[in-house]
């Protein structure tokens, strides 16, 4: 099985972030696939960006002068964003899953949403993880900048 056919006909039940790592539960049957993203992840709306990881790293108040985003959880314009444009709308049902020759993967929503996650560095650090909760150690595929660690799902090239 690859990453794709897991995601495909999954639905996206739960969608948050822990310090600047977005994740990403999707259910399907009695299994749950999450993906932890540590890199660009957009989210779109018919053509509207709605929600973008990199403003985890910027206060919803932008009076607010002393704001820590680190020390601020549901604070930052992404908590807000994900709170009023991304979790009204859940469940969603995945209808189709793009991963290009560089690892930015696409997953594509119904009602016209989409999330892409983009691969923005080529260092060692990882950039995003997906993998079957409860079964961590079989099922998981990392990326990291151009490379990728797979253990128990296929490679989709």
């Amino acid at each position: 099985m690859t990453i794709l056919d897991a995601l495909s006909g999954s639905k996206l039940v739960e969608f948050g972030r822990c310090l600047n790592l977005v994740w990403i539960w999707f259910a399907k049957e009695d299994r749950i696939y999450c993906l932890h993203s540590q890199c660009l992840l957009r989210v779109f709306h018919k053509e509207t960006m709605i929600a973008s990881s990199n403003d985890v790293f910027v206060c919803k108040d932008e009076s607010n002068e002393e704001w820590d985003w680190s020390e601020s959880p549901g604070e930052s314009l992404f908590d807000d964003e994900v709170r009023n444009a991304v979790l009204p709308c859940l469940p969603l049902c995945v209808t189709g899953v793009e991963q290009s020759k560089w690892n930015d993967l696409t997953i594509l929503l119904e009602n016209g949403y989409w999330i892409e996650i983009r691969i923005i560095s080529l260092s060692e650090g990882e950039s995003w993880r997906f993998f079957e909760r409860g079964n961590y150690q079989a099922m998981t595929y990392v990326v990291y900048g151009k490379e990728k660690e797979i253990d128990g799902f296929e490679d989709v090239r």
